[in-house]
């Protein structure tokens, strides 16, 4: 994302360019900055943003929601309820729907399991804006499963 802010339209322009989304993101990040970054990005190229402070928020908005989320964009480490704790809640109610989680800190073991549970992709962080795009482009076209199912 520290390459959007230098130059927004040279690193996003040609993915920007041949991708048109209309689907609806549930976005739960803690940091204002980090948060208002994501949002420009995928709101850049079309996504709707619904865009949440915190795991408890998400839950909230999700439930609210639900069947006009796409896909759910959550960080890991944020306070009243983490990503995780997020994920299992909205995961438990909704099991196809497509969830990334994202975080600078997390070990390969909790990764798996994750998986194992049904979370479809872990994206590191920092992260630029077109692995952001294409993250989030990737798990909306790939096929639905369910917890159980690998997809690496």
């Amino acid at each position: 994302l520290a390459e959007r802010q230098a130059a927004p339209a040279k690193n996003l322009q040609p993915l920007a360019a041949t991708t048109l989304a209309d689907e609806t993101i549930l976005l739960a990040e803690d940091d204002p900055v980090v948060s208002r970054l994501l949002r420009a990005v995928l709101e850049d190229v079309g996504y709707e943003i619904v865009a949440c402070g915190d795991g408890r928020e998400a839950v909230e908005a999700f439930h609210k929601r639900g069947d006009s989320v796409d896909l759910v964009l959550l960080d890991y480490r944020m306070p009243q309820m983490n990503g995780i704790e997020a994920f299992d809640e909205i995961h438990a109610s909704a099991p196809t729907l497509p969830v990334i989680l994202m975080s600078g800190n997390i070990a390969g073991s909790e990764i798996s399991d994750l998986k194992e549970r049904g979370l479809r992709r872990v994206l590191r962080k920092p992260c630029s804006g077109d692995e952001l795009l294409r993250a989030v482009r990737g798990v909306l076209d790939a096929p639905a499963f369910t917890a159980g199912e690998r997809r690496d």
